[in-house]
């Protein structure tokens, strides 16, 4: 069913789509909002026929075609809560057996005024959807969203890849994405590739020093490297501390770089090449713990044989 009811993106009703859909995004601080994609079904437009040529008028004989507008709810933009505002929209072709031939980007413009037949002056007409080209980069639709409290984010809206129904070497089938076939409209599946914030649980090295953590918001991130350093002539270093070296002129300038490359070594986390403690003090210790367990012990055999004398004197 066409809608008659003119499209305000300054304030989305019901009654100017015909079906939407929801899915959750996050601002660029983790913050959740809810994305609503809501489709306007646009009239078909008969096909016409040039009396000079004989053959069709380019724009017409056109069917199976909509509107989608990209929706927040106002409070996730800074605006009225309660109200659903368009970011942006755009356009979508379908083949007669409802295969997608391409899904486009858009903006609203606003509509100028103008004058009725007695020269008096005619308010603005709401902002109108206008095509704008998909950023071949990225090669779907995307629009700016002013979260509020924050610079705008751009996302991206992919809907399927399309294809060529006159191209029969497309290998493209048209149903990767949105469909439009007889029967209720349904949501088989939504997906978005943010997070929410999330806090640091635990950190694991990959083999090339890649420092990943693990966040609580069930997602992992590259969050440094750690890069090894050689030197031509090692045993020259200073030490200046328990074990932290320092270059010399004697140790050569040091070659900085990622582990496995350029004849450095590699990185195995969670294992120790060599003790990273000094061991003639941990074996003094140990000594120590030893002579300190001999003396309890010495001290509990002399208790015993002490208590043993008593029980014979009573005897």
């Amino acid at each position: 069913t066409v809608k008659d009811v003119p499209v305000d993106p300054t304030n989305v009703t019901d009654n100017m789509y015909n079906f939407a859909t929801s899915t959750t995004v996050y601002d660029a601080v983790g913050n959740t909002h809810a994305a609503t994609v809501a489709m306007r079904k646009r009239p078909d437009l008969p096909e016409q026929i040039d009396p000079g040529t004989g053959q069709p008028i380019p724009g017409t004989g056109v069917s199976s075609q909509w509107e989608y507008y990209v929706m927040f709810d106002g409070a996730s933009l800074g605006q009225v809560p309660g109200t659903m505002v368009a970011v942006g929209g755009g356009f979508m072709q379908f083949t007669h057996d409802g295969k997608l031939i391409a899904a486009t980007g858009g903006s609203f413009e606003a509509q100028p005024g103008g004058v009725d037949p007695d020269g008096n002056p005619l308010p603005a007409g709401p902002p109108r959807l206008i095509p704008q080209p998909v950023d071949p980069d990225t090669g779907v639709p995307q629009f700016a969203v002013p979260f509020g409290g924050g610079g705008p984010l751009v996302i991206g809206l992919h809907l399927g890849d399309g294809f060529n129904p006159d191209d029969p070497t497309d290998p493209r089938s048209g149903l990767d994405g949105i469909t439009q076939f007889a029967g209720k409209y349904d949501v088989l599946q939504t997906s978005a590739d943010g997070n929410p914030a999330g806090n640091l649980e635990s950190i694991f090295l990959e083999d090339n020093g890649t420092v990943n953590g693990v966040f609580d918001a069930g997602y992992t991130r590259a969050i440094g490297r750690v890069v090894l350093t050689k030197f031509d002539n090692p045993g020259k270093l200073a030490q200046v501390g328990d074990n932290m070296l320092e270059e010399t002129l004697g140790s050569g300038k040091k070659v900085t770089g990622e582990a496995g490359t350029a004849g450095l070594g590699e990185i195995r986390s969670k294992s120790l090449e060599q003790s990273n403690v000094d061991l003639s003090t941990e074996f003094v210790k140990m000594v120590e713990t030893q002579r300190a367990f001999q003396a309890s012990a010495k001290t509990v055999t002399t208790s015993d044989e002490m208590i043993q004398d008593l029980i014979n004197m009573k005897r």
